[in-house]
């Protein structure tokens, strides 16, 4: 076979190639990549299913016992507990000096928080500080709950060793206009990577006399145990600080 006619043949091959190619591309579905909102919900729609597989709760009360820890000062008692899925809730503990109560509630005018000391007073929560949920149990309204929807808004997604990140942002509305308030409005939740489960919460608050300045919580939930088809965490820390100040054990829980 002469040189021109080889070259004829490879010209002919290559030509098919090109238009095999073409055809092979055309005919090719796109791949396309989730977008981080995309993703952010999938994320919550597994913790969702993981926690409340077989329905959604509106009420979660929860009773049991603490200790907490404020410097030199410990005490003990009996606690009680309920969060609503629209984000206010109540805490109830019964302390070795009295009983102190907290409440989180949801106006038209946004939340509305407040606390009762062991001599009964009461005092109103700076709004900075009356952001975050159920803190002994966020999951509540910020994973299952259709009635803060309005409230908080997906903010970031990551993930590491440790779990998923998802990152929460307080949705200021027109009553909430200062940026400094939307720093404090920031949950972060640390799902497990194998059961999705909330395992750790964390939040700021800023100290009543030091606006500049935030104060840092950690809540930690284990021992998850199935409660009228809901996964309720049984044993709660509160941490201040990196400082162990509120451990809670559960007894009982009733769902609604």
């Amino acid at each position: 076979m002469s040189r021109r006619a080889m070259s004829g043949q490879l010209r002919c091959l290559l030509v098919l190639c090109v238009c095999w190619s073409s055809m092979m591309i055309v005919g090719q579905t796109p791949q396309t990549t989730p977008s981080s909102t995309d993703q952010f919900a999938i994320f919550q729609a597994h913790a969702r299913a993981a926690l409340a597989p077989t329905g959604q709760p509106t009420t979660v009360s929860m009773n049991g016992t603490f200790v907490s820890t404020e410097g030199s000062l410990r005490q003990e008692g009996g606690v009680q507990l309920s969060a609503k899925s629209d984000g206010s809730f109540a805490i109830n503990l019964s302390r070795n000096q009295g009983k102190t109560n907290e409440t989180r509630n949801i106006t038209d005018a946004g939340p509305n928080c407040s606390w009762t000391d062991q001599t009964g007073k009461t005092y109103s929560v700076a709004l900075d500080n009356c952001f975050v949920p159920a803190w002994f149990f966020p999951g509540l309204s910020l994973l299952l709950g259709n009635g803060s929807a309005s409230e908080w808004q997906p903010s970031s997604l990551s993930s590491d060793a440790s779990g998923y990140h998802l990152r929460f942002q307080y949705a200021t509305g027109t009553s909430h206009t200062n940026n400094t308030l939307v720093s404090a409005g920031n949950v972060d939740l640390l799902l497990a990577s194998d059961t999705y489960l909330p395992i750790t919460a964390s939040f700021g608050m800023r100290p009543d006399k030091a606006v500049n300045a935030t104060v840092q919580f950690r809540v930690t939930y284990s021992d998850y145990r199935n409660v009228a088809g809901v996964l309720l965490p049984y044993h709660i820390q509160q941490f201040i600080n990196g400082s162990l100040t509120l451990d809670i054990h559960i007894n009982d829980t009733s769902i609604q």
